[in-house]
């Protein structure tokens, strides 16, 4: 069978698999089996004031395609010193946490807002739907805005529970 031939029944597949009548060239058949890159999108853009916690309604959208980072930028006013603490939770037990350091005073402009980043791999199939965001000791600030964008991560991500394998216990009788 030639190269010709092979490359026929190969498009032949693809417009039989993808419902096309066309030509396809090999960047046609490319494109139809690449995902497209993942898009920044912003999940929560809140203005409202709340005393030193709150917990948001959030969808982390689907992320097979790329590692993201969710990026909480928050404006908030401390009257004592406290460490921010964020979570996002699924509707069951499964989070992820990331805390602040330790901070006083007022930073709610956009130059020295508080800042922090989840990492999630693509391979984190969880359906995040809350964001709580709170302050330890839990009294004396107030947030004031809340933005959190989901971007792609062009890093790599160090999930040493997704990526660790142990080997298999030999079980001796």
């Amino acid at each position: 069978m030639t190269l010709q031939t092979k490359m026929i029944l190969l498009a032949d597949g693809f417009r039989q698999r993808f419902n096309k009548t066309d030509q396809l060239s090999i960047d046609d058949m490319i494109k139809l089996v690449t995902p497209p890159p993942f898009k920044t999108t912003v999940l929560l853009n809140n203005t409202n004031a709340y005393y030193n916690s709150y917990t948001y309604p959030i969808t982390v959208p689907d992320h097979i395609t790329a590692d993201i980072e969710i990026t909480l930028t928050a404006k908030v006013l401390c009257n004592r010193l406290v460490t921010w603490h964020a979570a996002l939770k699924d509707d069951s037990s499964n989070s992820r946490e990331v805390k602040s350091k330790a901070m006083q005073g007022d930073y709610t402009s956009d130059s020295n807002a508080l800042k922090l980043s989840f990492m999630i791999p693509k391979t984190d199939r969880t359906k995040y739907t809350q964001l709580s965001l709170a302050c330890d000791p839990l009294d004396g600030c107030v947030i004031r805005g809340i933005k959190v964008v989901a971007s792609a991560y062009m890093g790599v991500i160090k999930d040493l529970l997704s990526r660790l394998r142990l080997p298999h216990e030999e079980v001796v009788a």
